[in-house]
Formats: structure tokens, C-alpha cells, sequence
């Protein structure tokens, strides 16, 4: 498990700290962000919940104080009107948007509800106001959505670090490609061939990786390979003049 301010790699713990981590923050590490995780679709584990890590102990574990600050958080980056780095933002030196599928996704939010004020749908005796309200402009969407700074996913970032793929990783990770979880005789012999401490994958002695042909059931086919098939359907005067 790699968690914060826990050793990794370390000998099995039937009894493995998860709910309250050593540091004592919130389990969740956007707890406070205006943008943190939902409590419903990701809600905090009991506070008595432990795991059982039971993987042998590597060769040279991580130690607690390494992975103190190994995940950056995105809590307090927020900004309003003025900032570079939310995901919509112009980046001044490359004068792009940080993110280039911020264009594509904007759509996706739908506009929000501005109250613009109230009226009474009561008597004067008995007033009820309810509020007024007219939907958000495309510039005023904009403002608030690219201010947003993301939080990359774990799976993109952890194989940046070295000393995790290396220390921790490399001794227990069975690699193929998706379909081998189809085939759960050839799954139980990749997962043994990958514990390293069975001895049996060359690579951890030789360092060269297997040479495995790709499954015919991986399309070679890419999406501008898709576009240029589609587009050469067309008539040539529709292809010419896009009319």
C-alpha cells in the first residue's frame, strides 16, 4: 500500500494503518478543497479499518518520512480572476491553455442558475418569496470553470517516481496485456512469474524484458486512421468543398 507517511515495501502487517493514516489529516487529501471528492461516491472508511498487507518484504523498502508529501495536492490552488494555472488558464510562456481538452469538456457543464432576485407568489398578509433567477453566461462558465487546477490521477503520476517503481513495483507487478485476466490459468502463472520471490521471471537477472507478440484483438487502428477512412466515403466534391 502506498499511502501517506507509511512505509512501503516494508514486512506483511496483518494490521496496516488505512482510515487514520500516521499524519493525522482527513483521509481524503482534498478534504477542505471547494473541489474535494464527493462524501457520497467516495465517503471516509470507518475509523477502525486496517488492511492486511501480506506481500514479502522488498529489498529495500520506502521508508514513513519519504512518503510524507509524495502526493501533491491541488487544496489551495485555487484562484479567481487572476491566476496561470488552473486548467483553462493562457500559460504565458507557451501562450496555450494549460490543459488542451479544456475547450472539449467546457460544454460538458451545464450553465448555472444566477439569482437575480426574489418575488413575492404570496398575498401581502402571507408573503412566499421564491427567487429569480436567469442562467449564467458563456463568460461567466468560463470564469468559473477555468480557474479549476486538476488533480492528475495516482495511475498517471506514481510511475513518475523512481524509487517507488523501482524499490517497490519491480518485485511484484505482473504485466500483460487486458485480455490476460480472461485466461485465469495464464493470469496465475503471470502473478507467480512476477513474485519476485519465486525466482522465476529472467528479467529481475537479466534485465531484458520478454518479447510478447501483441494480441490480434488490440486495434492497430488510431483515430485519424478512422477519419481519413471515413472522409475518403465522401463524394470528392464534399471532401473538397466541406459543403
Amino acid at each position: 500500500m502506498l499511502a501517506r507517511s507509511t512505509p512501503c515495501g516494508e514486512a506483511p502487517n496483518p494490521a496496516t494503518p488505512f482510515a487514520k493514516l500516521p499524519d493525522g489529516k482527513p483521509f481524503w487529501d482534498d478534504k477542505g478543497d471547494k473541489y474535494q471528492s464527493s462524501s457520497f461516491t467516495y465517503p471516509d472508511p470507518p475509523e477502525w479499518q486496517t488492511v492486511f498487507i501480506n506481500a514479502e518484504k522488498v529489498p529495500e523498502p520506502i521508508d514513513a518520512a519519504k512518503l510524507a508529501n509524495f502526493d501533491v495536492s491541488r487544496v489551495g490552488a485555487e484562484h479567481y480572476d487572476r491566476q496561470i494555472d488552473g486548467w483553462g488558464e493562457i500559460n504565458p510562456d507557451k501562450n496555450l491553455k494549460n490543459d488542451n481538452t479544456y475547450d472539449n469538456y467546457i460544454n460538458l457543464y451545464p450553465n448555472q442558475d444566477i439569482v437575480i432576485g426574489f418575488k413575492n407568489v404570496g398575498t401581502e398578509s402571507e408573503p412566499r418569496m421564491v427567487p429569480v433567477t436567469r442562467k449564467e453566461t458563456f463568460e461567466e462558465k468560463d470564469l468559473r470553470i477555468r480557474t479549476y487546477v486538476s488533480q492528475p490521477t495516482d495511475h498517471s503520476t506514481l510511475p513518475m517516481r523512481a524509487d517507488f517503481m523501482s524499490q517497490v513495483v519491480a518485485y511484484d507487478l505482473p504485466i500483460g496485456y487486458c485480455d490476460a485476466t480472461w485466461d485465469k490459468e495464464f493470469m496465475a502463472d503471470l502473478r507467480r512469474k512476477a513474485d519476485w520471490t519465486q525466482g522465476e521471471d529472467p528479467y529481475l537477472s537479466s534485465g531484458e524484458p520478454d518479447k510478447v507478440p501483441e494480441p490480434d484483438l488490440i486495434s492497430q487502428d488510431t483515430v485519424v486512421d478512422e477519419f481519413y477512412k471515413e472522409q475518403s466515403k465522401l463524394p470528392a466534391y464534399r471532401a473538397v468543398n466541406k459543403a
